[in-house]
């Protein structure tokens, strides 16, 4: 990039040197036969000097013109694009939805396009109400697709997901996004008040958004940046990534729903930090289904069940035995896994029990 910016440079200098040579000559010319005055060949010549970096500012503002084009284009794209066949469901679900948390996935394939193989197959577990359970695997292994399949990003190839036995495909987007509360692995905070970046909707009143700011321990940083109304540039510019992840575990809580996703929210943050957020999850969502998404198993050591996945294995159904209550994981307790022939795997066992998924 560099290289190419100097090669331009150059060119465009040579173009201004050869423009000021001919109107230096020209204007020599012109004295030579008394056609104008000296001072006026001098402002002549003062002002081809400027020609380099005229043309300068005109190749920029071209190819920054070109650059921003495609933005359009893209959005022109999007605008032009017919809507893709989705299957929306219309049933209501039942007053108070989601009242417990649970969630079941039931015989679920998933994949992203039909020539591509199966993201998720065979899939069948069971969440119990208020569990904790933590997704751990590499990159490539299916744990997002579990989040893909939950929030419908993705409709299913097979199987069906429920939440407190209600089948998600049968409800419509917006009930059940609005349903579910999700914290990304890269935290989303906007230019705007604390206030809109905490409740965008605005479905909260100031004492229940300093709940929330409290509960996740961002009192003191709240303060100091002048209360609700305080500002925050985007992308939270000048926090540390674990105040910005706070700021969505805060946002998350205010959702007020009964299932919290999330998505490698501790992945880019060190061991310290890492275990200041476990903290705040254990005891700001103790009466919500979490689902953790993580590449460390220390990540999830503290949740009720903790789900390995592999890419593109058929599913098992592998357990401790035995594992004692509070047994903090390790990379190599992976190893210690056995599998078990029961076919309805179920991810709230007595707290002794240990289980893996793989698929």
């Amino acid at each position: 990039m560099q290289v190419a910016a100097q090669w331009l440079n150059l060119r465009l200098q040579l173009i201004g040197l050869t423009m000021l040579a001919g109107v230096a000559g020209l204007a020599l010319l012109q004295h030579h036969f008394d056609a104008i005055e000296a001072g006026l060949v001098g402002l002549v010549i003062s002002y081809a000097l400027t020609v380099t970096s005229f043309l300068n500012g005109v190749v920029t503002s071209l190819t920054e013109a070109e650059q921003e084009m495609v933005s359009v284009e893209r959005i022109h794209g999007y605008l032009m694009a017919e809507q893709g066949e989705r299957k929306e469901g219309a049933l209501p679900p039942p007053f108070g939805w989601i009242t417990h948390g649970s969630i079941r996935f039931c015989n679920v394939y998933l994949r992203y396009q039909d020539h591509n193989p199966y993201a998720l197959r065979r899939v069948d577990f069971e969440v119990g109400a208020a569990e904790k359970v933590g997704i751990v695997g590499r990159t490539g292994a299916g744990k997002s697709s579990i989040f893909v399949a939950l929030f419908r990003l993705v409709e299913l190839s097979r199987g069906k997901v429920l939440v407190d036995e209600v089948d998600v495909s049968k409800l419509s987007l917006k009930k059940l996004r609005s349903s579910l509360a999700i914290v990304t692995q890269e935290p989303f905070l906007f230019t705007g008040t604390i206030r809109e970046n905490l409740d965008p909707c605005g479905d909260s009143v100031d004492s229940q958004v300093w709940q929330a700011v409290e509960a996740c321990h961002l009192g003191p940083l709240v303060h100091s940046l002048g209360g609700l109304e305080g500002k925050l540039e985007e992308a939270g510019k000048g926090m540390s990534a674990g105040e910005r992840q706070l700021f969505c575990l805060a946002r998350a809580l205010l959702c007020r729903t009964k299932v919290v996703c999330i998505d490698e929210g501790t992945s880019q943050l060190d061991a310290e930090t890492d275990e200041h957020i476990q903290q705040v999850i254990r005891s700001v969502f103790r009466n919500k289904t979490v689902l953790i998404i993580a590449h460390r198993v220390q990540t999830v050591r503290d949740c009720d069940s903790p789900v390995t996945t592999h890419y593109n294995i058929p599913l098992h159904y592998y357990y401790f035995n035995p594992v004692t209550p509070h047994t903090r994981l390790h990379h190599s307790d992976l190893d210690l896994l056995a599998p078990v022939t029961t076919s309805t795997p179920r991810l709230h066992h007595p707290a002794s029990t240990t289980v893996t998924l793989t698929f």
